[in-house]
């Protein structure tokens, strides 16, 4: 079992590692939108002059931002929750193990189609181009298969998590109440 704590462990820092990295993509896609917004208004007000470009390059800052964001939910355990059935089974019970079991799942589905469906998807798109950029819109789709291989790393690590019952940082959980035994 020691080897299975320590892949664990591995893929938990890895996974520390890749959230970190998508954070910070995400501060540069926001940066990057807010200065060619606030650069488009002041050219239309100041100047009464428009950069066509100005919007789409926005919307493919917000499109990427919008998706690795997501995997960043996902990784946090922020993504959509049923409060109400997570209160009828107390914490560490088979149920509530087995309600985390199923939402892992779901959610490590939903990354799976991304990644799935999304290769071919950007490939497509790379034989059109955007208007006002003149880039193949496969480079805005290709966040897809990008946030699907994420949230299927992060679901899989989940499920090795909660299979060991044990969080990926390797604290091990305690039966009983589900929280980091020794804490």
């Amino acid at each position: 079992m020691r080897a299975m704590d320590m892949l664990l462990n591995g893929l938990g820092r890895v996974a520390r590692r890749l959230e970190l990295l998508t954070l910070d993509v995400c501060a540069l896609l926001a940066l990057v939108m807010c200065s060619v917004l606030l650069g488009e208004l002041a050219a239309r007000n100041i100047f009464s002059t428009s950069f066509v470009w100005s919007i789409e390059l926005s919307t493919v800052c917000f499109v990427w931002m919008s998706f690795l964001g997501g995997t960043v939910a996902v990784r946090r355990h922020e993504h959509f929750n049923v409060d109400l059935i997570e209160k009828w089974a107390p914490p560490g019970s088979l149920a509530d193990l087995s309600l985390k079991f199923l939402a892992v799942v779901i959610v490590g589905g939903i990354g799976a189609v991304l990644l799935w469906k999304g290769i071919p998807f950007a490939s497509a798109g790379m034989r059109r181009f955007s208007f006002s950029l003149g880039i193949p819109q496969g480079y805005t789709m290709l966040v897809m298969p990008i946030a699907g291989g994420l949230i299927l790393f992060y679901s899989l690590v989940d499920l090795l998590s909660l299979s060991l019952r044990q969080r990926p940082d390797g604290a091990v959980m305690t039966s009983q109440t589900g929280e980091v035994a020794g804490v």
